[in-house]
Formats: structure tokens, C-alpha cells, sequence
């Protein structure tokens, strides 16, 4: 019986040893385990902090991106339009003159690049008399998707007053501001509008002459359109100059 009770305690022992250990081991793998999931906690708690910054910050970069490939209006091309319209080969654009036929000419090829169509006539022109002259509105139609029979006009008029004769010199009145800047912006819209390609009712781009002359050109468009169709116009006047009435206004 002591051999065999020596054996049983041996066993005993070993087997409680071996608890210990095992429950050691257990003590640091659970401890280590605790830290682990600490780390990850605070990992996945950075983690979920950063990402609406950085989905924010996603979105900025493809919105400025999209953005500056998307710009249809940009300051090269304004200047192109405006430095032709009132440079002195086109002599400040008087109406029934050379001048005026050679803006009227370019005005009709942007519309042509641009992709407008013509309105109520074979070609962008609405030909006229009036007071011994022959006169002409430019006018370029972009048709709507779902209300084509309704019309927002964007216009402009696009004479000047041409050549002082009484003035030595520097007699051409050139007509930047007055009103090359507002034909210049109806070319830029005509070229958003075309490129965006979502307007539900049609806009009539339409650039008058003879406005110096007493409001020759509008005044024959508004007795050719019919009112009802119209929804909204906007006209563009010297925009080249901050408005007298204060920033932003008109």
C-alpha cells in the first residue's frame, strides 16, 4: 500500500502542476487576448473616425476634378469672343456695315461648332428691313428634351455704335464692354447648355442687332414669336463692368 499510495500522490501532484500551468498559460493568452482587443477597439474606433473625413475628402477631390474637366466657361475662350467682336477690324459693328456682317458671321460659326439649330429658318439669320437697311438677329435654338414648343430666350444685342468720323485718330468705338461681353456670354452659354445636354424646354440663344439704333432687332423678334411660348428671357447687357447698382447685381 505505500508503493501505491506514493504513486496516487505523485499523480496528484503532477496533475494539479499541470492545472497550474494550464491555467498560467490560460491567464496570459486571455490577458494577451484582452490587449489584442483593445488594440483592435481603438484601431476600428480611428478607423471609423477617419473614413467619413476621408470619403469627404474623396468626394472633394473627384467634385474639383470633375469640375475643372468639365468647365465649359473659361477665361481663354471669353477673351477669344470679345478680343475678335471688338477688335478694329470689325469697326465697332455698326449696323448695315461691314463690321456687323463680319460679327454676324462669326457669331453663326460659333453657333455651327457649338451644334445649335436654326430657328423658323434655313440658316441662324433672321433677315429683315428697316430704315433703308438690311438688317439681321442671329439666333441659335437648342431643342428641349420633354417641352419643345416652350422657349427660354438668352439674348444679347450684339451692334455698336461704329466709326466717329469727327474724331482724329482713334475713332473706332469698339464696343467691349458695350456689347461684345454680352455676346460673349451668350456663346458661352449656347456652348454649357449644348454640352450639358438636360434642358427640359428649348432656349433660343438669339443675339439682336440695331439695339443702338432704338431696339430695332428685339423689337422685330417680340413681333415674330409667339408671347405664349415664351416662358422666361433673360437679356445680357454690359457685363464686362461691375453693375453701378453694386456687386452682384444687374
Amino acid at each position: 500500500f505505500d508503493g501505491l499510495s506514493k504513486i496516487i500522490k505523485e499523480f496528484v501532484a503532477s496533475y494539479f502542476l499541470r492545472i497550474e500551468n494550464i491555467s498560467f498559460v490560460f491567464l496570459i493568452s486571455f490577458s494577451k487576448s484582452l490587449k489584442i482587443i483593445k488594440f483592435l477597439r481603438l484601431f476600428f474606433s480611428d478607423i471609423i473616425e477617419i473614413i467619413p473625413c476621408f470619403f469627404s475628402f474623396l468626394f472633394s477631390f473627384l467634385l474639383t476634378y470633375y469640375n475643372l474637366q468639365s468647365q465649359v466657361i473659361n477665361e481663354d475662350l471669353v477673351n477669344k469672343h470679345i478680343s475678335y467682336l471688338s477688335s478694329d477690324e470689325l469697326e465697332g459693328r455698326k449696323s448695315g456695315t461691314k463690321g456687323i456682317e463680319l460679327a454676324a458671321q462669326y457669331i453663326e460659326k460659333e453657333f455651327e461648332r457649338i451644334g445649335l439649330k436654326t430657328f423658323n429658318s434655313e440658316d441662324y439669320r433672321q433677315n429683315f428691313e428697316s430704315r433703308g437697311l438690311n438688317l439681321f438677329n442671329i439666333i441659335g435654338l437648342l431643342e428641349g428634351k420633354e417641352k419643345p414648343n416652350e422657349y427660354i430666350v438668352i439674348s444679347a444685342h450684339y451692334d455698336h455704335i461704329g466709326i466717329n468720323e469727327d474724331i482724329e485718330g482713334d475713332n473706332i468705338f469698339n464696343g467691349a464692354n458695350d456689347n461684345a461681353s454680352g455676346t460673349t456670354a451668350v456663346l458661352l452659354l449656347a456652348k454649357h447648355y449644348k454640352e450639358l445636354d438636360s434642358n427640359s424646354r428649348s432656349i433660343l440663344f438669339v443675339l439682336f442687332t440695331a439695339e443702338e439704333m432704338g431696339l430695332i432687332g428685339s423689337r422685330y423678334f417680340g413681333e415674330k414669336i409667339n408671347p405664349d411660348s415664351i416662358i422666361a428671357g433673360i437679356n445680357i447687357e454690359m457685363i464686362g463692368k461691375e453693375s453701378p447698382f453694386g456687386e452682384k447685381t444687374a
